[in-house]
């Protein structure tokens, strides 16, 4: 609970928890904040803690629910912890802590709670990692002692990975009764026997009497049976009485065998080894030993924990044992010994089937002449802890060397609901799921055979493969050809081998099979490139030698959709390592540059381009890979062609690019011909842009042989609207080159058209320059224009009279012209600033005396109508200059010194309106009938408003 600035911490921010109760407690204390904790944020806005903390996280053991608090106390300088923390469990007595230096590392001594089960690790660290002697400590039980017991621990080397001997415990509760959970060494019967136990409020034994499997054909042609623990019975109860006064139910025998009787260590008969523990299962390898050697078929499976709480197996315990749950023992005569054996024979198949189903997990088949040597197809695990299932190597074994291909896939629980998978098991057991044998001499016996064959190697594997590869044929046990490896849960490496030696290209790919790095390796195995995590940019390619060949691609190991090439060529084939042809280079995180090679030199046009694959700058090179042109950034002009030699030819491109923003760029383009043979000649159209900072001039017109004729029209750009091009003006020049015209900026009123051997021709157009008085924009409008031939007007013509020195004031004529002399009715008109009059602009200025004053400006509008033919062929013309009265309603004037206002009212001002009567037609340029003295009016209008 704190302040955010934006979306930011900042300030003091409080760490709120509320008690782990009961419901009706939950209800009662619903609000109740029971407890707190916190710190500050520097005021920066980027979340970093300062100051002192209380944090608090919680913690469990593996796979157990969350429901043990730890406090963390201690400070924060600069984003990270310093100095001393410690950090204490709620509702238990364990605590722990340590330092931390400036870079927010551990070092020297630390305690560590692991989980909630009070057990602390206890050791040095050196910057941030664990080194030395840790020893795993226990606290439970032992307040009022104050003591520490060590229950385990083990050795850090200097890289902080565990080595040498190691004890190591998975719950406390499962070293609390520790002088009973040792390897003990019974002599019974004559048998040497060694018990793996642990606790587990369940069964003894998970499993005895259950497995039948049809293990191998005897000489004979008979099955051997093979009970899994027979051999191990009388072990097991003379265990269970040398415990007495113990639960029974906290323990479960999960592995053993015997040794021979000599006392020599020798491991014979049956066996259960523990391969591996976790928290949920045990990984377990079930065969036979003959002379401490391996013989004939070892299954490896999973040992579930969960199969602890089957009723069936509670059955099979005590059955097994001769002890009841109440630990009276049964004894082999009475009614109870009778009940458990007809409940185990009843359901004993059941029992079977479903252990098989729930724990087969692989193993294969050792030789027969007590070499302990594996031989056959082979089920192996591989050392890899995965969320999804167990990961299993299959292949082939000849001599205890592994040959041929072996592959590798992932083996998860629906498997087991696989239909093949459901026939290899009938085939392994010899039951199927009627609980009918099959026997070896049916029909279901033989399409057992050949479901393991077809059914299983084919769909099953095929369907589940992840990868693999070949040992070689002749019993070296040696990887050859291409492989594919698993690295762990989520990454795989591809590539060859050969000679059990890495060669070549290899890479490494996530579970999206998106490539994350690559490695090259020389003919000898070694490692000779790496390239790809934790970098972001992987450059991908072969090696021959020590030198790069063929095609390299440029990646990116970042998380998207598709991982797209984003650069990338080709090296010759010779293995000199020169680069050839089209490539794309990256020159830092966001740019890349596209263009050619020779011989390992940059030759011709090389283009620089932006993540959104914009064009930013442009360089060219000779053919010795000397730069001899460069254009584009920092200036904003970009020119793009090619050279031959040290002139330019063919088409180029002028870019012109506008920063909108920091992410983003829009081009606007020109540009024109050189001639072909080298000399270096504009010809033909061509769009130019002269360099600028904020605004550009462009001079759109013609090129003959390197100079410029005809008519050019120059527009502005300006950078903050390079959208909109505005025209400013024109030079007209002749086939030399000379310019014999030219009408542009700075002037308010320009004239825009071509002139052809001294004579204007074609349209021409009259520009007036105006500002717009809402956005304050300047701009040339057009407010007149006609066209010519051979410098003689004709047609209809709008022109532009400034009798007065001031711009503002024009008078605009409107009519048409005959071979260059006006002819018919010309309408004559006078407009001020022309966007004045339609926004009709109010100005409130401040006077001396503090008096505001308003302007308006009168408009005279001019009304051309009534317009009458009368019978002489004259025509009346009543030109009405009016006030607009609908804007108008009273004129203020500035005031005078005294600050007194005078008002013209609107009766005052029409007086100055004049009508005006009558006007001949135009013939030949001559004036005819009556015509107002516009003059005179105007004037008048002017000292009005004058003041």
């Amino acid at each position: 609970m704190g302040n955010f600035k934006g979306l930011k911490k900042l300030g003091r921010w409080e760490v709120l928890i509320q008690g782990q109760k009961g419901y009706k407690e939950r209800q009662n204390l619903r609000n109740t904040i029971l407890i707190s904790g916190g710190g500050f944020y520097d005021n920066s806005g980027g979340e970093i803690k300062i100051g002192e903390w209380i944090e608090y996280m919680y913690e469990s053991g593996n796979g157990q629910p969350k429901n043990k608090l730890l406090r963390y106390q201690g400070e924060y300088r600069n984003g990270k912890k310093f100095g001393r923390w410690e950090c204490t469990c709620e509702g238990t007595n364990a605590k722990g802590g340590g330092f931390y230096d400036q870079n927010g590392d551990k070092i020297g001594k630390w305690k560590e709670i692991i989980s909630d089960k009070e057990i602390i690790f206890y050791g040095e660290y050196y910057q941030g990692k664990r080194v030395g002697q840790w020893k795993i400590i226990s606290q439970a039980d032992h307040e009022q002692e104050n003591k520490e017991f060590i229950i385990g621990g083990g050795t850090y080397d200097q890289t902080g990975r565990k080595t040498g001997k190691w004890t190591l415990c998975n719950s406390f509760k499962s070293i609390q009764k520790q002088e009973n959970m040792k390897m003990t060494y019974k002599l019974v019967f004559g048998l040497l026997f060694i018990h793996y136990i642990k606790m587990k409020p369940i069964s003894i034994l998970f499993v005895a009497w259950v497995i039948m499997i049809k293990d191998q054909k005897m000489v004979n042609g008979q099955n051997q049976v093979i009970w899994t623990l027979v051999h191990i019975e009388q072990v097991i109860r003379v265990f269970i009485k040398k415990v007495v006064r113990l639960d029974l139910e906290q323990f479960s025998l999960i592995g053993g065998g015997s040794y021979d009787t000599k006392g020599e260590g020798v491991k014979s008969g049956v066996w259960i080894e523990l391969i591996k523990k976790d928290y949920n299962d045990d990984i377990l390898y079930f065969g036979q030993y003959q002379k401490d050697k391996k013989v004939g078929k070892w299954r490896l499976f999973i040992y579930s924990k969960q199969n602890h709480e089957d009723d069936i197996y509670k059955d099979v315990v005590q059955f097994t044992t001769g002890f009841s749950n109440d630990h009276q023992q049964i004894g082999h005569d009475n009614d109870a010994n009778r009940g458990l054996v007809q409940n185990f024979e009843q359901q004993r198949i059941t029992l079977m089937l479903k252990f098989i189903h729930n724990l087969f997990s692989g193993g294969g088949s050792y030789d027969t002449e007590c070499e302990g040597l594996k031989t056959g197809g082979w089920f192996e695990l591989i050392d890899v802890d995965s969320k999804n299932g167990e990961i299993l190597y299959y292949g082939q074994y000849q001599k205890d060397k592994k040959v041929g291909k072996w592959q590798f896939f992932q083996y998860g629980s629906w498997c087991r609901n696989n239909a093949p998978f459901r026939n290899l098991l009938q085939f392994i057991t010899g039951l199927t799921d009627d609980r009918q044998d099959i026997g070896q001499d049916n029909y279901a016996y033989e399409s057992g055979v050949q479901d393991l064959k077809k059914l299983i190697m084919l769909p099953f594997i095929h369907k589940l493969f992840s990868g693999g590869g070949s040992y070689d044929s002749d019993g070296s046990g040696m990887k050859i050809g291409q492989w594919i490896e698993r690295k762990d849960e989520c990454h795989i490496y591809c590539g060859e081998y050969k000679d059990n030696k890495k060669i070549g290209l290899w890479k490494e790919l996530n579970q999206q099979k998106r490539i994350k790095s690559c490695m090259n390796y020389d003919d000898e195995g070694n490692e000779i490139y790496r390239s790809g995590f934790p970098q972001k940019i992987l450059r991908i390619g072969e090696f021959k030698g020590k030198k790069k060949i063929g095609r390299w691609s440029i990646l990116t190991t970042e998380t998207s959709a598709n991982q797209d090439e984003i650069g990338g060529g080709s090296y010759d084939s010779d293995g000199s390592g020169m680069k050839i042809g089209k490539w794309i280079e990256l020159k830092d995180e966001y740019n890349i540059y596209c263009g050619e090679y020779k011989d390992n030199k940059k030759i011709g046009l090389w283009k620089e381009l932006n993540q959104q694959k914009r064009i930013k700058s442009c360089m060219n090179y000779d053919d010795e890979g000397n730069e001899i042109y460069r254009s584009g950034f920092p200036q904003k002009i970009l020119r793009i062609g090619e050279f031959r030699g040290d002139k330019k030819v063919g088409r180029w491109e002028i870019l012109l690019q506008k920063q909108i923003s920091k992410c983003d760029s829009s081009i606007i383009s020109g540009g024109g011909t050189y001639d072909e043979e080298g000399y270096g000649m504009k010809i033909g159209r061509w769009i130019d842009f002269s360099d600028g900072i904020t605004t550009f001039i462009v001079e759109d017109g013609e090129y003959k042989a390197n100079k410029k004729v005809g008519l050019w029209k120059k527009y502005l750009l300006t950078s903050e609207d390079a959208d909109e091009q505005m025209l400013v003006g024109c030079s007209n020049y002749d086939d030399q080159g000379i310019e014999i015209y030219k009408s542009q900026m700075p002037s308010k009123l320009i004239f825009i058209g071509e002139v052809r051997c001294c004579k204007k021709v074609g349209e021409w157009k009259i520009l007036r320059w105006v500002e717009d008085f809402n956005t304050k924009k300047k701009s040339y409008i057009q407010i007149g224009g006609g066209y010519y031939n051979e410098g003689i007007k004709i047609g209809k013509w709008e022109e532009v009279i400034n009798y007065t020195q001031n711009i503002d004031w024009l008078l605009r004529l409107a009519g048409e012209y005959s071979n260059g002399k006006k002819v018919g009715r010309w309408d004559i008109f006078r407009f001020k600033n022309f966007l004045e009059v339609v926004f009709m602009m109010m100005m409130e200025l401040k006077l001396e005396t503090g008096s505001s004053t308003l302007i308006l400006i009168i408009f005279f509008k001019v009304d051309m109508k009534k317009e009458k033919n009368l019978v002489d062929g004259t025509f009346s013309i009543t030109i009405m200059i009016q006030l607009q009265v609908d804007y108008i309603m009273e004129v203020w004037i500035l005031s005078r010194a005294n600050g007194l206002k005078q008002k013209i009212m609107k009766e005052e001002a029409s007086s100055i309106v004049e009508s005006i009567n009558q006007g001949r037609k135009l013939e030949d340029g001559i004036l005819l009938g009556a015509w107002i003295q516009i003059n005179q009016l105007l004037q008048e209008e002017e000292n009005i408003l004058m003041e």
